[in-house]
């Protein structure tokens, strides 16, 4: 994508996101011009796009959507009952391909869905809560 013939990231797709989510974490900043979606604390989705940026469509904003909603999703997974076959087989799959045992990878497993627990939610609060990805993270939550 492209603002005023400059390259850029998106900015609102998962990975994005999950780049902008570590930026934030640790306690990093970047130019608000790296995005094309320079604003995420913005009231809209249309509002968050950086000016002059007139190429949105309907599937970026479902593209955004989707991207959040993986990422709220993976924030919550350690606290769903259906998510622990899964989360089960990964720890075995993880355990496997690293040689360790179950025992020694769930925890990790645990660990590493927790911080992101963590730092998801510092995000979602540093947007505040009019941004318009904190709605749809909160409307998904209220589902």
């Amino acid at each position: 994508m492209s603002v005023d013939n400059h390259r850029r990231q998106c900015g609102i797709c998962a990975a994005c996101m999950l780049r902008r989510l570590s930026v934030h974490a640790a306690d990093l900043t970047e130019p608000a011009d790296t995005y094309v979606w320079e604003n995420l604390s913005a009231p809209t989705f249309d509002a968050g796009a950086a000016e002059g940026f007139n190429k949105r469509t309907r599937a970026q904003k479902q593209y955004a959507i989707a991207g959040t909603l993986h990422l709220v999703h993976l924030a919550y997974l350690k606290q769903s009952r259906a998510a622990e076959r899964p989360l089960s087989l990964a720890a075995f799959q993880l355990a496997r391909a690293l040689g360790e045992t179950e025992a020694v990878i769930r925890p990790k497993l645990d660990r590493l869905l927790s911080q992101h627990q963590k730092e998801w939610k510092t995000y979602m609060s540093s947007l505040g809560p009019q941004s318009f990805v904190a709605q749809w993270a909160d409307n998904d939550q209220s589902a």
